[in-house]
């Protein structure tokens, strides 16, 4: 098992291994390890967030979100802008998290989960999956191509999603269905957003080098 997962997430670590000898994201790299390994103990007895942590990751996050949509976007060479970018963003929401969602809703820190591995494999396997089906559905030319689309869309939860060995919870069933939807719905309003202002910036600043 541990093999075959090793052989399955090498496409990703090499991608990784490119991407990490560019230099922009060796400084980037640079600087958050650097903040990282700054010594966070607490004052006065009480545990405090800092708040690079709140602003910096999900920062993070949402760029390299918005490199993807935005690749994704020139490769399919149709106009760009916020409208279209509206559609991308619902499109990478329903890849990244609502079809994941179905089989493996998001969970608090206590609640029952699989195997950690088996667990990111079917995850990364049905966005991908998602992804590549929704590209087949709308964009392809042919009636049996979307319909392949479709089929791919279905097969990671035709597989069904791990199945954790013991049903026991420490967190309260209450605050996880709580977290939850509050995720799913965040999740929502992040893509959209993101979406908007990605395709939106591109076409300001196409129609601003064009003139």
């Amino acid at each position: 098992m541990a093999r075959f997962t090793s052989l399955l997430t090498l496409p990703f670590r090499a991608l990784g291994a490119v991407l990490a000898a560019l230099p922009g994201v060796r400084f980037a790299r640079a600087r958050v390890q650097r903040f990282l390994s700054r010594p966070r103990t607490p004052r006065d007895g009480k545990i405090r967030i800092d708040r690079n942590h709140v602003y910096i990751l999900p920062t993070a996050t949402g760029f390299g979100f918005a490199l993807l949509l935005i690749s994704l976007m020139v490769l399919n060479r149709r106009p760009i802008d916020g409208k279209s970018g509206l559609l991308w963003g619902l499109g990478g929401f329903a890849a990244v998290t609502l079809a994941p969602s179905l089989g493996l809703a998001p969970g608090l820190p206590g609640s029952a989960s699989a195997v950690l591995g088996s667990v990111q494999i079917w995850w990364l396997g049905t966005v991908a999956a998602t992804a590549a089906g929704l590209w087949m559905v709308f964009f392809a030319r042919y009636p049996a191509v979307k319909s392949a689309g479709l089929a791919l869309i279905v097969v990671p939860h035709l597989i069904g999603a791990p199945v954790p060995d013991q049903l026991t919870s420490s967190a309260p069933a209450e605050l996880a269905g709580t977290f939850a939807s509050a995720s799913i719905v965040l999740s929502a309003i992040f893509w959209t957003l993101l979406g908007w202002t990605t395709g939106a910036v591109w076409n300001r600043l196409a129609h601003a080098k064009a003139q």
